[in-house]
């Protein structure tokens, strides 16, 4: 008996063994400074993008591998779990020169999904400045990479779709900032500076290639939606800014629709279905420095951008939306309005980033940063009205002089909340914060760490990339500055949540300020937070004031507001008229929130912040709070431990 069971453990221990040094095995690592790789080789590997497909992620990046010589397009594919599909340190795409690929150059790669858990690529086979001829390939589920007849061969058995809005072999490129977009038929739009087609599944340019007249060719962005019309035919909006370099002259935007009456036997001619509508025109040329657009969910599309039509004189931009609609009617303000206060970018250098995600509502979230200074957030509803404040949501601070916060990305998760990534190179770490949707809350602490270490900034491109996980959390690939590809998932739980519970019902205040204080009660079953401050006035009363009861300078504030995550955004409520214990008319704050707001934000179950911003006083800050007692503290903790 002891021999046999010797012999099954030997078993069990070979197998643990070899199960453990599997490729593909592996899970999400939890070292924040050695995340889950996705290719460890020589030299360098950068420009990392990423999407979500069916039964996972894939993930694609430009690598230098072959003798730091050529530059060559990759693609990983893994699941929810972190385990890698495909062959390790990732699939080859295209590799030149080889077959049609004339030179050792990859570059400006786009991806997007392929609707059948696969993807289509494309990228630049280029020689800066000279020749740029772009290709594009399907990497199926398994990780083959072909698109068969008419494809041309790229290397061994591998094919792809010569883009050849032009005939002249070189001049058709896709700049990096550009990127297809996914039709509803498991094919893709594309943009080109020379003209845009649609592909379907098979890769066969089903339409004729539409030349606009103009300009395409500016690097501050191209926006490009795509979307099914109410006769059920697919179409994408082009949305870009019109000029040479940043200079430029207006933005514009185009409505094309595939009529799809001919193809498969014949191509089809886009139809256009507006002309060129000008997004805003001003009187001079103006620097546009960012540019990207979603759908309106309502069949039109909102574009984002920065200009510096206030300050051209300066480095300093600011953000701006527009929302056009299905007609091509411009909905909110003329020329976009305002989302941010100046934003200083240094004339469009890299690090200057802008990410929007359409809120399902018919609005906008938008991310930025101040290289200088701020990582900030703003919600923009459907009738073009600010969700989160006046300044938007003021998210993170790196107050070094040589340092930035560089915004990576910005989603909507399931839930409806949003996550923002980051890049914070004064702590050299790689941040996510999750933010209700309601009020733009900061969900998860201080933030969770995606990465504690370097971020490689190739040459401003994609360092790293991000899309939501289904679950409420997300998933990021990026790029370390020792030069190989990792990922990592962050979920929407576990350490730097916190969320409200009646555990925190109490009397709370700030010991530097003894003698006023908060009550603060939650009610879970309605979702809403009560709180009431007592305090003095600004400036102590006049000798000669008189109060029958109390003392003249005491105040009060009670405030109500929904419960979102770790706290609360509250209007205040002011009432006047009342005498004691008596029935008599009060006059209460109208409108509500014309007396100012307090957000409530709890860190754990015996601290927390209430920011206030009161306009009749002319005064803002922020009160750190604790409990009068702990004695329910352990109440709270067993709650939010449920």
């Amino acid at each position: 008996m002891k021999t046999v069971l010797t012999s099954c453990t030997s078993i069990a221990l070979v197998l643990t063994g070899l199960l453990t040094t599997i490729p593909g095995m592996a899970e999400w690592s939890s070292d924040p400074t050695a995340r889950t790789p996705v290719v460890k080789v020589e030299h360098l590997q950068y420009w990392t993008r990423l999407v979500k497909v069916d039964d996972g992620f894939i993930t694609l990046w430009q690598d230098k591998r072959r003798d730091n010589t050529h530059v060559d397009v990759y693609a990983q594919k893994f699941t929810l779990d972190g385990q890698m599909l495909w062959p390790e340190n990732g699939r080859v795409i295209a590799a030149g020169p080889a077959g049609s690929l004339t030179l050792p150059f990859q570059l400006d790669t786009s991806l997007v999904h392929d609707g059948n858990g696969g993807a289509l690529i494309s990228w630049n086979d280029a020689s800066d400045p000279v020749y740029f001829q772009a290709f594009a390939s399907r990497v199926a589920p398994d990780g083959g990479v072909s698109w068969g007849n008419p494809g041309e061969t790229i290397q061994s058995s591998d094919t792809a779709i010569p883009l050849l809005a032009s005939e002249t072999r070189g001049i058709n490129r896709m700049p990096s900032v550009w990127n297809m977009a996914a039709d509803s038929e498991g094919g893709a739009f594309v943009p080109l500076t020379t003209g845009i087609g649609r592909l379907d599944s098979s890769g066969r340019v089903r339409t004729n290639w539409f030349e606009d007249p103009t300009d395409q060719q500016s690097p501050a962005g191209f926006g490009f939606v795509p979307f099914v019309d109410s006769a059920q035919r697919d179409g994408v909006y082009a949305v870009w800014p019109q000029g040479s370099l940043y200079f430029v002259d207006k933005v514009v935007a185009r409505k094309l629709i595939d009529p799809e009456a001919r193809w498969p036997l014949s191509k089809d001619t886009f139809t256009d279905a507006w002309g060129q509508l000008s997004l805003y025109d001003p009187d001079y040329s103006i620097n546009v420095c960012r540019l990207t657009a979603v759908p309106d969910d309502d069949g039109g599309f909102i574009a984002v951008w920065t200009d510096d039509r206030v300050r051209s004189e300066t480095a300093h931009f600011r953000v701006y939306a527009q929302r056009v609609d299905a007609d091509g009617n411009a909905l909110w303000q003329q020329g976009g309005i305002e989302v941010s206060a100046d934003v200083m970018t240094y004339t469009c250098y890299w690090w200057s980033r802008l990410s929007a995600v359409a809120d399902g509502e018919g609005g906008v979230a938008i991310a930025w940063n101040d290289q200088q200074d701020s990582q900030r957030l703003q919600r923009i509803a459907a009738d073009g009205s600010k969700r989160w404040g006046a300044d938007g949501v003021l998210l993170d601070t790196d107050n070094g002089i040589y340092t930035n916060l560089t915004t990576h990305g910005l989603v909507q998760t399931r839930d409806g909340d949003y996550v923002v990534l980051y890049y914070h190179e004064g702590e050299t770490k790689l941040v996510t914060q999750k933010l209700s949707g309601g009020r733009g809350m900061p969900l998860w602490g201080e933030g969770k760490v995606v990465y504690e270490g370097c971020v490689y900034p190739y040459l401003g491109g994609d360092d790293a990339a991000m899309v939501a996980d289904g679950k409420g959390g997300a998933v990021v690939t990026f790029v370390g500055c020792d030069q190989d590809v990792y990922a990592h998932r962050i979920d929407d739980s576990g350490a730097g949540t916190f969320s409200v519970n009646p555990g925190l019902n109490d009397a709370w205040y700030d010991p530097e300020t003894s003698g006023q204080g908060f009550f603060i009660t939650v009610f879970p079953d309605l979702g809403t937070v009560s709180l009431a401050w007592f305090t003095y006035d600004t400036e102590l009363p006049p000798p000669d004031a008189v109060a029958y009861l109390g003392d003249p300078g005491h105040r009060w504030l009670t405030a109500v507001g929904p419960i979102e995550g770790s706290g609360a955004v509250m209007d205040i409520e002011l009432t006047s008229g009342g005498i004691f214990d008596a029935a008599t008319e009060i006059t209460r704050t109208d409108p509500p929130g014309s007396d100012g707001t307090l957000t409530l934000t709890f860190s754990s179950c015996n601290s927390g912040t209430i920011e206030y911003d009161i306009p009749s006083i002319n005064r803002q800050g922020i009160v750190p709070i604790q409990r009068v007692a702990t004695d329910n503290v352990v109440i709270c903790e067993a709650l939010s431990s449920d």
